[in-house]
C-alpha cells in the first residue's frame, strides 16, 4: 500500500501510515508537531495543527516570572 501524504492549510505535513508503538499497529493519520516536527497520531484528517506532549510539557513546566519589586 502506498503512503498518503498531504499538507494542511497551515503548511504541516500529514501522513496516513501504520504506527510504531505497541498500541498503534493500525493505519492512522499522523501530523507533524508545530514546534518540533515529530509525528503525532491524530483522530481525523481534518486536524489543521497539533502540538506533541513533549512540547506541551516544556511550555507548561517553565518557571513563573515574578515581580520582585516588593523588597
Amino acid at each position: 500500500m502506498s503512503k498518503k501524504t498531504k499538507v494542511t492549510d497551515m503548511g504541516f505535513t500529514m501522513e496516513w501510515r501504520t504506527g510504531t508503538a505497541w498500541n498503534e499497529k493500525s493505519l492512522a493519520w499522523y501530523l507533524e508537531c508545530r514546534t518540533c516536527s515529530e509525528p503525532v497520531r491524530v483522530g481525523s484528517e481534518d486536524v489543521k495543527a497539533v502540538t506533541c506532549f513533549k512540547c506541551v510539557n516544556k511550555q507548561v513546566n517553565q518557571p513563573i516570572e515574578t515581580d520582585n519589586d516588593n523588597d
